[in-house]
């Protein structure tokens, strides 16, 4: 990675059922994750912190809505900025409903040199491919690629354009737990989903490597968003929606290495990082061997592997 590293904090939790993933982006600052990607030759700055901290409880959904539209719209705004200023931004979550002003920010800015479609590679165990229509919870974490693609509460779509990312150009990895609703979109309109069985027949590197290409092919380029809900709770306990049997992870660190160096990657989000559910920073520890892996040097070690 040649780009600097702009780090954005997205600190935001009120999109899911519960907030602490709000506290997820300055706990990764305090435990030192400039430092340590830094001694890894991994050149990161802290570039600008976004916040959603409701100062009432309960919040109404109508109110949800609002803040978080209003929340991504700031955050759309830095991310553009870091990328006009000649940086790489990589966004540190909050629950997953910080995806529409990451990548609309993203989009604004590819937008000025292509109107070709932007690729985006979603990885994570739930599809959050939900509106209101079909999700049993109306957490708004678990809607907001079905807006990305365009679908759902207009609120919630229509930041920068409404249809973000087309469906074509989108892939899913490790996905294993979902509704029956949000599969049936997401499927219905040909997004590309390797689900966690898949995975075990095929392997997490030659999912990639499909996985890479179809976002990659025919866009002007292509972003990851990283819920570390993916990995197996005993690897990654501290995150807002665990789910067991995730991936391996030496596997899927593996697979990030296929990132590294590649052009056509604009911007990295890593989201659902919770710090009250972390056990001896063992969540913390794979975040930053994730982001290492993706954009450090081949020969950097690994905690996890």
């Amino acid at each position: 990675m040649k780009k600097p590293i702009y780090l954005i904090g997205a600190q935001c939790g009120i999109g899911a059922q519960i907030i602490e993933c709000q506290d997820g982006p300055q706990a990764l600052f305090d435990a030192g994750l400039v430092d340590a990607l830094q001694q890894k030759s991994i050149l990161a700055c802290l570039w600008d912190k976004v916040s959603l901290f409701p100062k009432k409880s309960p919040i109404s959904q109508e109110e949800k809505i609002t803040l978080i539209r209003d929340f991504n719209y700031r955050l759309l705004d830095a991310v553009y900025t870091s990328l006009e200023k000649g940086g790489f931004p990589l966004i540190l979550g909050g629950d997953h409903s910080i995806a529409n002003g990451t990548w609309n920010g993203v989009r604004k800015y590819l937008n000025q040199e292509s109107k070709k479609p932007m690729g985006l590679l979603w990885i994570d165990a739930h599809m959050d491919g939900h509106t209101f229509d079909t999700s049993p919870s109306n957490a708004i974490h678990g809607m907001v690629l079905a807006s990305l693609l365009g679908i759902g509460d207009p609120r919630l779509c229509e930041l920068y354009q409404k249809e973000t990312i087309e469906p074509k150009y989108t892939c899913l990895i490790g996905t294993r737990s979902y509704e029956e609703g949000e599969r049936k979109l997401l499927e219905e309109l040909g997004v590309r989903i390797f689900y966690q069985n898949e995975i075990e027949q095929r392997g997490l590197e030659s999912v990639m490597t499909e996985a890479i290409s179809i976002v990659s092919k025919g866009t002007c380029g292509f972003g990851v968003s990283l819920d570390m809900d993916v990995f197996d709770p005993q690897d990654a306990p501290g995150v807002g929606s665990p789910e067991a049997s995730g991936v391996n992870t030496k596997e899927m660190l593996t697979a990030l290495g296929l990132l590294r160096s590649n052009s056509d990657l604009k911007a990295f989000e890593l989201v659902e990082y919770n710090p009250a559910r972390d056990i001896n920073l063992q969540t913390y520890q794979l975040a930053v061997d994730s982001i290492v892996a993706s954009f450090g040097a081949k020969e950097q070690k690994l905690a996890f592997v």
